[in-house]
């Protein structure tokens, strides 16, 4: 007998063997038990979820010889040639391969005739969103008022392409991803039934890389089984497919965090001799920054992690704000990947961008130096901003800086952080092209976006006007008339307003 793949030779053959998809399991059971059958489903759901194997499912519960059930025999022959892919009742389509319209016309020209052995001709069309408008133009009518003897049962993974008035004439179910545990829990069961132990950090590791779907981690573990020739360990996982250890995840995050560029580069250059996939890496390392941000949640939520202690260590000498900045910086790498020399150098200058130039031995050096030549200048940095020709979201820009450096020709801003999402490009040119004008001299301006050490004209303006508004409020609370009035009235003061005088 010929080898069959493992998603084929364990595909559940009855509602009873289905793992995590109870919901889609109940509604079908309830409506073959009660002979309610709709005419058409749409099973939707990413890929090896489960899709066709339930349609199938479906398929012998309508034709089995033991009557219309949930429980099909699985033994008589129309169950058998159901599983076996022969049955002539059920007519698979695939809508990848059959796109147009005389494919469709085919299809439903036979439509009417009778079942051949069974007792419904089921038509399982797989990926229909595949299929051209006219196709589906084509079989509208038919799907709606199909034949008594005819079942359509269509499966995509994308269903969002389907027309409208395809999806109003199906019952629409949706298959979910399998959790980590459903996953282990068939990979448990298959390698038991072949007496062959697995540690259980492998499972979990197989597991995680299948990203919800069983058929993927059935494949997996087949790549996993020729490699091993016997037991499975998580370093069998490891080499076949070529996962790096979350151990060394973690030492790059904490090298990250501690802006050892030496260091980072070290452990780099030891993953380089792996011969790694540092796109793979990188996805890895976004995986481990949220992994961290859940344990600062929540440790539960990182009880089945393979480096669970090491992930709660780090998370603990970490910040918040610094992990959403590596994993701002880890997105934006992955996004410039394709245009960097090769991965390794992308991978290299994303994670030296994340170290901290505040923490190297020359930035007091820096920060005096900048300080002074500020001071010397005597910048009265919201005595100018008024006086500058600008508007819109550029004055605010302008507004919400503060001088950091002032040099003849070269001016630094530093920005609020809470207005970085007005600040765009573009937005220095003009500060600087109104700053020449006004200073009668061609100067650049650069805005870096960082902690501020001194008040913005906005916060200072907000300032002047909140003691204002105070000063104007105490005065009126101690005015002997108008606390005359509030005791003659029972009165309350409610509100108080400044206006500026015209003078």
């Amino acid at each position: 007998m010929s080898y069959q793949v493992l998603a084929r030779k364990w595909r559940p053959k009855d509602f009873s063997v289905v793992i995590g998809q109870e919901s889609v399991c109940t509604a079908l059971t309830n409506a073959l038990n009660r002979n309610e059958m709709h005419h058409a489903y749409l099973f939707t759901g990413t890929r090896g979820v489960g899709k066709t194997s339930i349609a199938r499912i479906v398929a012998k519960c309508l034709n089995c010889r033991s009557g219309v059930s949930a429980t099909p025999c699985n033994t008589c022959d129309l169950c058998t040639s159901i599983d076996n892919g022969s049955c002539p009742d059920l007519i698979e389509i695939d809508a990848a391969s059959r796109t147009k319209v005389e494919d469709t016309r085919e299809i439903l020209e036979n439509i009417h005739y009778l079942p051949t052995i069974g007792s419904y001709k089921v038509y399982l069309i797989d990926e229909v969103h595949m299929l051209s408008m006219h196709s589906f133009n084509a079989l509208l009518k038919t799907l709606e008022e199909p034949p008594e003897h005819v079942k359509f049962l269509l499966a995509t993974t994308d269903p969002q392409k389907l027309p409208i008035t395809v999806l109003s004439r199906c019952v629409q179910l949706h298959l979910k991803l399998f959790s980590v545990d459903n996953i282990i829990k068939q990979i448990d069961l298959i390698l038991a039934a072949r007496s062959i132990i697995a540690e259980t950090g492998a499972m979990q590791l197989l597991a995680r890389m299948a990203q919800g779907s069983m058929r993927d981690a059935l494949s997996l573990l087949e790549q996993v089984l020729s490699y091993s020739n016997g037991n499975i360990t998580v370093q069998h996982v490891r080499d076949i497919l070529g996962v790096t250890p979350e151990d060394k995840i973690l030492a790059l995050l904490a090298a990250v965090h501690a802006n050892d560029s030496k260091q980072t580069l070290a452990i780099i250059a030891e993953l380089a001799e792996y011969g790694v996939d540092f796109n793979a890496v990188l996805a890895d390392f976004l995986i481990m920054v949220y992994q961290l941000t859940l344990a600062q949640t929540d440790l539960k939520l990182v009880e089945n992690n393979l480096a669970q202690e090491g992930i709660v260590a780090l998370a603990q000498q970490i910040a918040t704000q610094d992990l959403r900045n590596y994993y701002k910086l880890a997105i934006n790498g992955r996004r410039d990947m394709p245009y960097a020399p090769d991965p390794r150098i992308g991978f290299e200058i994303t994670l030296l961008q994340m170290l901290d130039p505040e923490k190297s031995p020359t930035s007091e050096i820096v920060k005096t130096i900048e300080k002074k030549e500020t001071t010397e200048s005597n910048v009265e940095w919201h005595e100018i901003v008024p006086k500058l020709k600008l508007s819109g979201l550029v004055k605010i820009v302008a507004e919400h800086c503060i001088v950091v450096q002032w040099l003849p020709e070269q001016i630094q801003l530093q920005l609020d952080p809470r207005q970085e999402i007005i600040f765009k490009s573009g937005h220095d040119a003009k500060i600087a092209a109104s700053l020449s004008d006004y200073l009668d001299v061609t100067v650049t301006v650069k805005i870096n976006i960082g902690v501020l050490t001194s008040e913005t004209p906005a916060i200072r303006q907000d300032r002047i006007a909140g003691e204002a508004m105070q000063q104007a409020r105490n005065a009126i609370e101690s005015d002997l008339d108008v606390n005359n009035i509030v005791s003659a009235f029972d009165a309350t003061i409610a509100q108080v307003l400044v206006k500026k005088s015209d003078k």
